[in-house]
């Protein structure tokens, strides 16, 4: 050992006078590529990777963490007053402890040869750097990012890192569908590139479709902070992942390499604990992606946004590449609130309620739920929780530290009735109207334990995701209707948004200064309005890329461009355990029955000759109400008939399959010429 050291001591004469060796350390460089950090030396060293050498003054990396896997690396600096990273995965023996998150150390070496640095390792004249949208960009949620550098000479032909994977909303026309996630073939056909996925915050939008995606892509290593990965670890749980994948805990002030990917997270407020940007360099130059935010000096979790560390990053890598940057409320003038200045609104509402109080807000929302539990105690309720996803984030948050409360202030849902309705809060989902969501049961009087009171007081603490305004309204009406005291934000200040509006967007953006800016995170409206804020602010407008899914830009060392190709992109439909079975088809079919019906038509027939042998059946779903159409019944059982005769003088073997085709077009023609609808027909034939 003492020996080898000797040799990298005196190794810079060597390399100046001897390129065999120089030859030798770069072929060394290529077979480790992706698992090697250095620091630079003193002597100035040629490279074609600025971005990944680190200053002479930055504290050596020394030590590497990961989650299982040799290219899943996490690097620590040596930065004061730290704590170590946690990694969140958990064996078979662990699943369902409580506890922190244990931490896996890496038994990768972190290499101290500032040769390694200066080595040629990549040839950036033939290398591309890509970014590429597989969901988020044009439509809101299901968001997931694709970075991408493409150089022929490096192992697999480059590397990826993939930044969130969220699940999406249904429209109103997809019937039975419970969400969507994102189409990952582009991902599929190039697994061996993956590098790892980067989570940005635990909102479902960003997380909802790892359990879906990561067993399609293999065992890809997930990054995220403390709270986000007991999150996802929670989700891994209801599918039986735990034993398959882990998540990688890092903090803020650590750095990830990744492939040829330097990445340094920081901090980003928003509506969850615990959320980020990362500042990704790249050979060419640093990207910033930074997805929800808001810029909160008050927050009520204490995780402000880390503007020095953005502007440090920027100043450092001489500005910034590449700046993408969340469009959500772009529309809305000015500065948002801050989530401490709802405070007002919860103690109006807590001191004027005569009943329960009934809280509708996102699972997610582990810091209003802290408010809320500091507000019970402070008038002396009791805390339930209502619904599934919310129990599941409040035991995680508990159990990680984020919440806080007396151990008895917590009761059973179940036991309500054992405590007068002046002492109670429930909390419960439903605050976007989702379907069987606690609140919204309750709009309709389906929820087991909770019945609406006159008394009481529902406080829907969350704005309607854009697209679910209609539905939210609608259960708000409902709501009212029963007699309770409903208030949401357009009434009193209960809800603080997590998104930014122009103003914060605005001020990250002239704080950034990039020299390539593309828009991301929502409908094509909102990237329109971002592209034109930056506009105003001076940037030229070919430096600006508004793209949706599926397109690429494609940057090199001539510049910044879109690519003139799409990638495969899609929504994959998930109906209970099915993932991606439901298609068009069955979709138009749902679409036909929701609107217009169901006629079915059965017919009990001779094997031999076609014959029938009794009158035809009929049953309508959703169409007429037969006993009061006995009129238009009898004629379609008439028309069957028809159909039967003419078919018996032309019996085949295949008689029955033409005979169905047949039916379902002479019935729906006659129903539609008597309605003026189409529903479904369904022709069934009966051999005996």
């Amino acid at each position: 050992m003492e020996k080898e050291n000797q040799k990298r001591n005196s190794s810079n004469q060597q390399i100046s006078s001897s390129q065999a060796v120089g030859a030798s350390r770069q072929q060394k460089n290529r077979g480790r590529y992706g698992r090697q950090v250095s620091r630079g030396s003193d002597r100035p060293v040629q490279t074609n990777q600025p971005n990944l050498a680190l200053p002479a003054n930055q504290p050596l990396m020394m030590t590497a963490y990961h989650s299982h896997g040799p290219k899943r690396i996490v690097l620590k600096q040596d930065a004061p007053k730290q704590s170590n990273p946690r990694s969140g995965g958990r064996g078979k023996r662990d699943r369902g402890r409580r506890g922190p998150l244990e931490l896996v150390k890496s038994r990768h070496n972190i290499s101290t040869r500032s040769d390694y640095v200066g080595a040629k390792v990549f040839s950036p004249q033939r290398a591309k750097l890509k970014m590429i949208s597989l969901g988020g960009m044009g439509i809101m949620n299901k968001n997931l990012m694709v970075y991408e550098y493409e150089d022929p000479n490096l192992p697999d032909g480059g590397d990826i890192i993939i930044i969130d994977c969220g699940m999406g909303f249904p429209d109103a026309e997809m019937y039975g569908i419970d969400y969507l996630i994102p189409d990952v073939s582009y991902l599929k056909d190039r697994i061996k590139k993956i590098r790892g996925i980067l989570i940005t915050h635990g909102h479902e939008d960003h997380i909802g479709a790892l359990p879906h995606i990561l067993p399609e892509l293999g065992m890809v290593p997930i990054f995220a902070t403390k709270l986000t990965a007991g999150l996802i670890e929670r989700k891994f749980s209801e599918y039986n992942l735990l034993r398959s994948f882990k998540v990688s805990v890092f903090e803020p002030e650590e750095t990830l390499r990744l492939g040829v990917f330097r990445i340094e997270p920081f901090r980003m407020a928003h509506s969850v604990p615990q959320n980020v940007g990362y500042g990704i360099h790249t050979p060419y130059g640093l990207v910033l992606h930074v997805a929800d935010f808001k810029i909160d000096l008050t927050p009520a979790d204490n995780w402000a946004t880390d503007t020095e560390k953005i502007k440090d990053l920027c100043n450092k890598a001489g500005g910034a590449l590449l700046l993408g940057l969340d469009s959500t409320r772009i529309d809305e003038k000015g500065f948002s609130i801050s989530s401490k200045d709802i405070d007002e609104g919860f103690n109006e509402a807590f001191s004027t309620a005569h009943g329960r109080i009934i809280i509708a807000a996102f699972s997610s929302q582990i810091a209003r739920m802290q408010q809320i539990f500091e507000y019970a105690q402070k008038y002396g309720r009791k805390v339930a929780i209502a619904g599934r996803s919310m129990q599941n984030n409040v035991d995680v948050a508990f159990n990680m530290g984020f919440l806080k409360a007396p151990p008895d202030l917590i009761v059973n849902l179940r036991e309500l009735n054992k405590y007068k309705d002046e002492n109670l809060v429930i909390i419960g989902t439903g605050s976007q109207a989702q379907n069987r969501s606690a609140l919204m049961r309750m709009s309709i009087g389906e929820h087991n334990q909770v019945e609406l009171k006159t008394s009481d007081t529902v406080i829907v603490s969350a704005s309607p995701i854009p697209g679910n305004e209609d539905s939210v309204y609608r259960m708000l009406d409902d709501l009212m209707r029963l007699g309770p005291r409903v208030i949401y934000n357009k009434i009193m200040q209960v809800h603080a948004t997590g998104h930014g509006f122009y103003g914060e967007i605005e001020q990250i953006f002239n704080l950034v200064r990039p020299k390539y800016f593309a828009p991301i995170h929502g409908d094509f409206h909102h990237l329109v309005e971002n592209r034109d804020m930056a506009l105003k602010n001076g940037l030229r407008s070919d430096h600006i890329f508004l793209f949706e899914d599926g397109e690429v830009l494609e940057i090199d060392e001539n510049g910044a461009r879109m690519a003139n190709y799409r990638v495969p992109v899609g929504s994959l439909m998930v109906d209970g355990l099915g993932v991606g079975d439901i298609g068009n088809i069955v979709l138009r079919d749902r679409q036909a029955m929701a609107q217009e019906g169901l006629f079915m038509v059965i017919v009990t027939v001779d094997r031999n000759t076609g014959n029938p042998l009794t009158s035809p059946d009929i049953i309508s779903r959703g169409f007429v109400y037969m006993r009061e159409s006995n009129e238009l019944i009898n004629g379609a059982r008439n028309e069957v008939k028809k159909v039967l005769a003419n078919f018996q003088q032309v019996w085949t073997p295949e008689w029955k399959k033409e005979i169905k085709e047949v039916l379902k077009e002479h019935i729906g023609d006659y129903l539609y010429k008597n309605t003026k609808r189409r529903p479904m027909v369904i022709p069934v034939v009966i051999e005996v």
